[in-house]
C-alpha cells in the first residue's frame, strides 16, 4: 500500500473495486480492455526504444519503505527518493547517500508524491499532505517552498528551466513562471488551466507529470471512483488538449517522457506494469508493455541518462530498474 494517510484510503478502495470489478467480470465471462494481454505484450514488434521485460532490483527496503516519488539527478548520477515523509538519495546500485526529513525554515515533508529535477539540478518536491512544493538545490540543501497548492500531486519544469507545473487533486494544473537570477528562484503564479466536465480536457484525479523538449505537458489522469485512466496532452500553457490511453490503462499515476518523445506511463493498482505510448498520443505504441510480474501498487517512474527506466515500486518495498536493450 501507498502512504499512510491519504496513502492507505486509496489502496483500500483500489482492492475494494479490484474485488468488485474481477467478481462481475467472472460473472459476464467478459475481460478487461484495460489490462495488456500477454500476446500483445509478446507478438508485436515497435520502432519505440525497448526494455528488459524483467527488472533489476537496485533496491530492497524494510516493510516501512514506501518509495514513491523517484527523479534521476544527471548533476550527481544519483537517485531521489520519496519514502513517505523522507527524501533519501540513493546511487544507482542501491546504496544510501544522503536522507532529508527535516529542512531549514519550514516544517517536515507530509507526504511525498513527485519529483522533479530541473535542467540546473534543481529538484522539485511534490509534498501532497502538506499542500507544497520543496524546491531544493541539486545538492538537496533547502531553498524555498511554494505553499497554497492544495494537496499537489505531481510536478513538472519545462527543458528551459522558465516555466514550473504543479498538479493539484482540486483538480487543476497550475503554471508558475521561474526567475532563475534570484539566489534562490522566485516563483510568480502565472494561472491554472482550465478543465472540463466532460472531453479530452476532464482532470478526474491528476498524477504526475511531465514536460516534453517542445513545452507540451503530459498529465497521468486517474480515478480511484471510476476505475479507468488516461493520458492528457496539452499545450504549453494548457491548450489543445488531447486524451489518449484509455484503452490500455487503469489509474495511471507515474508518466516520463524520453529524449525521443515517447511517454512511458506506471499503471498504479496490483499488479501495474509500465505502458509505452507515441509521442503523438493518437495511438500507444504497440507490444510494448511491461513489468507486471514485478511491480506492485507502482508509484512514480524516472529516466536516466542512457535511457534507463528507474521505478518506486511502492508496493513491493523497492526501487526497480528496467535497462534500456536498443
Amino acid at each position: 500500500m501507498k502512504r499512510q494517510s491519504l496513502a492507505s484510503s486509496r489502496s483500500s478502495f483500489l482492492i475494494f473495486i479490484s474485488i468488485a470489478i474481477s467478481l462481475a467480470l467472472g460473472a459476464t465471462g467478459c475481460g478487461s480492455s484495460n489490462s495488456p494481454t500477454s500476446s500483445n505484450k509478446t507478438s508485436t514488434t515497435t520502432s519505440g526504444p525497448t526494455y528488459s521485460t524483467k527488472a533489476v532490483e537496485v533496491y530492497n527496503g524494510p516493510s516501512t519503505f514506501y518509495p514513491f516519488g523517484i527523479a534521476y539527478n544527471p548533476n550527481t548520477g544519483y537517485l531521489w527518493v520519496g519514502n513517505v515523509t523522507t527524501l533519501n538519495e540513493y546511487t544507482t546500485a542501491g546504496a544510501l547517500v544522503n536522507s532529508i526529513s527535516e529542512y531549514s525554515g519550514a516544517h517536515g515533508f507530509g507526504s511525498i508524491d513527485d519529483i522533479k529535477v530541473g535542467p540546473d539540478g534543481t529538484v522539485y518536491v511534490a509534498d501532497y499532505d502538506s499542500s507544497q512544493i520543496v524546491v531544493l538545490s541539486w545538492a538537496g540543501s533547502y531553498a524555498t517552498t511554494i505553499t497554497g497548492i492544495s494537496n499537489v500531486t505531481g510536478v513538472a519544469v519545462n527543458s528551459a528551466g522558465t516555466t514550473l507545473y504543479a498538479a493539484s487533486s482540486i483538480p487543476s494544473i497550475m503554471m508558475y513562471s521561474i526567475n532563475s537570477s534570484t539566489n534562490p528562484k522566485t516563483f510568480t503564479y502565472v494561472g491554472s488551466f482550465t478543465t472540463t466536465a466532460s472531453g479530452p480536457g476532464y482532470l478526474e484525479v491528476p498524477g504526475s507529470l511531465a514536460v516534453d523538449s517542445s513545452g507540451n505537458v503530459y498529465v497521468a489522469n486517474t480515478s480511484f471512483v471510476y476505475f479507468f485512466g488516461d493520458i492528457i496532452k496539452y499545450g504549453p500553457t494548457g491548450a489543445g488538449p488531447v486524451s489518449f490511453g484509455t484503452a490500455a490503462l487503469n489509474n495511471p499515476y507515474g508518466i516520463a517522457v524520453d529524449n525521443a518523445g515517447d511517454i512511458l506511463a506506471a499503471q498504479y493498482p496490483s499488479t501495474g506494469f509500465i505502458q509505452e505510448f507515441t509521442g503523438s498520443g493518437s495511438a500507444y505504441t504497440a507490444g510494448v508493455s511491461f513489468g507486471d510480474t514485478d511491480l506492485l501498487e507502482t508509484g512514480n517512474l524516472t529516466l536516466d541518462g542512457s535511457g534507463n527506466i528507474y521505478v518506486a515500486n511502492d508496493g513491493g518495498h523497492q526501487i526497480l530498474e528496467f535497462p534500456r536493450t536498443n
